[in-house]
């Protein structure tokens, strides 16, 4: 399968196959010491021999089962259809009182902010309501109903740690955006699910690294 995607001759190995393959696709990259494995397996069992020229080894069936789950998976990935939901978001001129009902009703850390013309401008998360607080800890009184969402955007250290992605977008992909953040040192906090991965479009769903968690 990986030879014909490649456009690679039979003579090429299967562990080049592999590493070529892995800077294409993320579920690969995250498979390459697993399939490669595979890849010495199928070579001792081919060529390998003992006494009486039995092969020297054979495959598991636990293998076998985990060999057809990842070519399964490499012909239909499970995209990020799976992830639509019902997307609670707040408008930037929003009271605290409504976010707070939010957060109680729904238990999110964190909601998508919107101006008043639709578009979208950041996230609020518990960062941003934690450090607010933190500021205003020598004030003898706050207002949850004076106080706007957009006051919360301004000192949120993670307002900005979002990427958009599009509908068609695999669930090995979305791990890999997590991977690679982390990597970098980089902080990533959401992936926001639209129809191709603009801003300017319709939220379809909100997915974080522990929602990809259940998936292998």
């Amino acid at each position: 399968m990986l030879r014909q995607q490649l456009g690679q001759e039979e003579h090429i190995s299967f562990s080049y196959l592999v590493d070529q393959a892995a800077k294409q696709n993320p579920l690969i990259r995250q498979k390459a010491e697993r399939l490669k494995s595979f890849g010495r397996l199928r070579n001792a069992i081919q060529h390998g021999s003992g006494l009486n020229g039995e092969p020297i080894a054979e495959p598991h069936e636990k293998i076998v089962g985990e060999i057809i789950e990842i070519e399964e998976k490499l012909r239909s990935p499970k995209r990020m259809n799976n992830f639509f939901c019902d997307v609670y978001s707040l408008n930037e001129t929003d009271s605290m009182s409504k976010m707070l009902q939010l957060i109680q009703q729904f238990q999110y850390s964190q909601f998508p902010v919107f101006n008043s013309k639709g578009e979208f401008i950041s996230l609020v998360t518990e960062s941003g309501i934690t450090n607010w607080l933190a500021s205003k800890v020598k004030d003898d009184l706050i207002s949850f109903e004076e106080t706007r969402v957009s006051d919360f955007i301004s000192v949120d250290e993670l307002a900005e740690t979002y990427r958009f992605i599009s509908r068609r977008t695999t669930v090995y992909e979305a791990k890999d955006y997590f991977l690679q953040a982390a990597n970098e040192g980089r902080k990533l906090e959401v992936l926001l699910i639209t129809e191709s991965g603009k801003s300017n479009q319709s939220l379809l769903g909100i997915l974080t690294h522990w929602d990809l968690a259940k998936f292998d």
